[in-house]
């Protein structure tokens, strides 16, 4: 498989069991320079309110048992697990905030909840 211009992982981090392998593997799929971007929820009161508590147990738009509150990553532990297993440095960070009336999603600087994250190779 040849090397994508970009790649993109979005809301699986929290699902993947081998996380080590899976940042190698996003950036084997990934040309020189290109941008790697993940979405995914940070792990904090915010997010389990939002995504296990909400949008499992009241709103019911994910089966319960979806999310994982444990396996939600910081920017901090998702930066770290790119750079030792990914080879990659990370390149900025913003927060994704849906509104829930509208179903419409926002990107600002508030990453408690969900966030995007910028990655490009360091080799």
């Amino acid at each position: 498989m040849p090397p994508f211009d970009a790649v993109v992982a979005s809301e699986v981090m929290e699902h993947v069991e081998d996380l080590p392998t899976f940042a190698a593997a996003l950036s084997a799929s990934a040309a020189p320079q290109a941008p790697v971007v993940v979405t995914t929820l940070n792990r904090t009161l915010p997010s389990y309110l939002a995504a296990i508590v909400l949008a499992e147990r009241v709103l019911r738009w994910v089966p319960r048992g979806t999310h994982r509150w444990e396996r939600f990553l910081t920017p901090e532990e998702l930066a770290m697990l790119m750079r030792a297993h990914g080879r990659m440095r990370m390149e900025g960070a913003t927060g994704m905030l849906l509104n829930p009336l509208a179903k419409t999603w926002r990107f600002g600087t508030d990453l408690s909840i969900n966030y995007a994250a910028h990655f490009v190779k360091t080799d």
